[in-house]
């Protein structure tokens, strides 16, 4: 399962997430993405790289049973869709 917040910053997402999260859960988190992959390009491809990374990490962990929690800023439609 994933559990997938979108807003704009400072919005509550960070905080939503780590109130659901609990031992089987892993959070993934738009700025902890951005220091794993030290992405800095806040332009829209640097923008749609990181949520596609995100996506993809997401996608694998469920993939091997664990619940998944996103919480990014996800400005572009196609790609929360």
């Amino acid at each position: 399962m994933i559990y997938y917040f979108t807003g704009q910053p400072g919005a509550g997402k960070t905080t939503l997430a780590e109130l659901l999260y609990d031992d089987g859960y892993i959070h993934i988190d738009g700025d902890d993405i951005r220091n794993i992959f030290d992405n800095k390009d806040y332009s829209e491809e640097g923008r749609k790289l990181n949520i596609r990374r995100a996506h993809d990490i997401a996608q694998f962990m469920d993939s091997k049973g664990f619940t998944v929690i996103i919480s990014l800023v996800s400005p572009f439609r196609s790609l929360r869709d």
